[in-house]
């Protein structure tokens, strides 16, 4: 699946067919699995990156969809832990209901033409062509001075019967919150090395991609085996989202930490959605900035919602009256009423909020000056900010022209510029509201 890349990941092409995976997720689909099963990866990155972070691991990225490593695309996850590198090749398999699967599954051969079987999605043959092709074999070279792992992770269980645990300290801890919470670890043991022998060998004389390095220094089979690691009974992807929420409650501390994993799961999914074909690897810095932003987010939601909550006014304006309003408006940055503040500023709140314009209302008396950089922020994910002067403080130091600001109140002190962008609005009239608004307030 795909993923595109700044600086050093810059080379790594991208997959076109992405775009409607990422589309599925907001929509109510027939085929449920695919849409639960990328909603399954988003978690998996969520809290791969928030275990990351909370290890203060150096130099992380994590990338979504990355074509360039092929059958171990899903999440490619690179980081330096305890003075050492590591790269993980995340393949995530979701099934919506159990299923039987066994470690032999996984080298069992598939029936061309017969109906596909759940543990045939498990069929190392796949990955390992993949990680000998050429292109792979380019592309895996940056990765030459890590520890590599490759990992299938799905929520299925395996019956491992006799396998090796996974001797490596960092991947115990990278994937803790996954074992903590029910995930096991299942690794190869010797008694495989024959059947992986065998896969290498049908490759090496089937497969037209196989890259010269691969031919004549084939893959020794053990060590081969020694880097693939299953995750299985990994959490539900709604339980990974629980885990995820109470995780970011106990890294950051927020007075708003109930809202707060909503929004940075907004801003990460958002980060790496598909954009003209590509998509951005989360670095360190990158993630820092997510949060920065998700807490103010979250903290300018409470705000707004708090504010809401001290209007106390039961007030619905008619559709039609907010659609003229709007185009009265002419998109104006600068809204003085003559009277009813409280209902002059639902009715503005209204208007926007009826195109669909996601929107913060807030009042300047609950303002810092640490909130202009989501104020900033805001601009860049295409919401507003209805900023209403309920106080006497100076408001011009929180926006500037370019800001996506509306401010609302009594307003003295105009400059030449400001006064062009302002609109006056009227007293709303008695026959503005709906019918329900009329009876309950008049």
């Amino acid at each position: 699946m795909d993923s595109g890349v700044e600086a050093e990941h810059s080379s790594l092409p991208q997959r076109e067919d992405s775009q409607a995976a990422a589309e599925q997720i907001t929509k109510h689909l027939s085929k449920e699995t695919a849409d639960v099963g990328f909603k399954f990866q988003l978690e998996i990155l969520l809290l791969l990156c928030l275990q990351i972070f909370n290890l203060e691991c150096k130099n992380f990225s994590v990338g979504f969809e990355v074509v360039a490593i092929e059958k171990l695309d899903d999440i490619v996850a690179e980081c330096e832990l305890n003075g050492r590198k590591f790269a993980f090749f995340l393949q995530a398999k979701y099934k919506a209901s159990e299923s039987e699967v066994f470690l032999r599954n996984f080298f069992s051969p598939t029936k061309k033409g017969a109906t596909r079987k759940f543990w045939e999605k498990f069929n190392l043959r796949q990955f390992v062509t993949s990680l000998m092709t050429r292109n792979v074999q380019e592309n895996l070279k940056r990765y030459s001075n890590h520890v590599k792992r490759y990992v299938i992770v799905t929520n299925n269980s395996i019956e491992a019967g006799d396998t090796i645990q996974e001797d490596c300290e960092e991947f115990r801890e990278i994937f803790g919150k996954f074992t903590e919470n029910g995930a096991k670890v299942v690794k190869f043991g010797r008694e495989f090395e024959g059947k992986m022998q065998e896969i290498i060998n049908v490759i090496l004389e089937e497969s037209n991609e196989v890259s010269e390095e691969s031919r004549e220094n084939s893959p020794n089979a053990l060590d081969l085996l020694d880097k693939i690691v299953i995750l299985s009974n990994v959490p539900s992807y709604s339980d990974l989202a629980v885990i995820s929420n109470r995780f970011s409650q106990e890294i950051f501390n927020s007075n708003h930490s109930d809202l707060l994993p909503r929004f940075l799961r907004e801003e990460t999914n958002d980060f790496i959605k598909l954009e003209k074909n590509q998509r951005k690897f989360i670095h360190r810095k990158d993630f820092e900035d997510i949060i920065e932003i998700s807490m103010l987010e979250a903290e300018l939601t409470g705000i707004s919602e708090s504010f809401f909550r001290t209007l106390k006014l039961p007030v619905q304006f008619r559709k039609d009256v907010l659609e003229d309003f709007y185009d009265e408006m002419n998109m104006q940055k600068i809204i003085e009423y003559e009277a009813l503040d409280q209902i002059s500023v639902i009715k503005v709140y209204q208007a926007l909020k009826g195109k669909q314009i996601k929107i913060f209302l807030l009042p300047l008396s609950m303002l810092k000056k640490s909130h202009k950089n989501f104020i900033k922020h805001a601009k860049c994910e295409g919401f507003k900010i209805l900023l209403h002067l309920d106080c006497g403080k100076e408001w011009s130091q929180m926006v500037t022209k370019d800001d996506s600001v509306v401010i609302i109140g009594k307003i003295k002190k105009l400059s030449a510029i400001e006064v062009d962008r302002k609109f006056t609005m009227k007293k709303p009239l008695y026959e503005e509201f709906d019918d329900s608004t009329k009876e309950a307030i008049f």
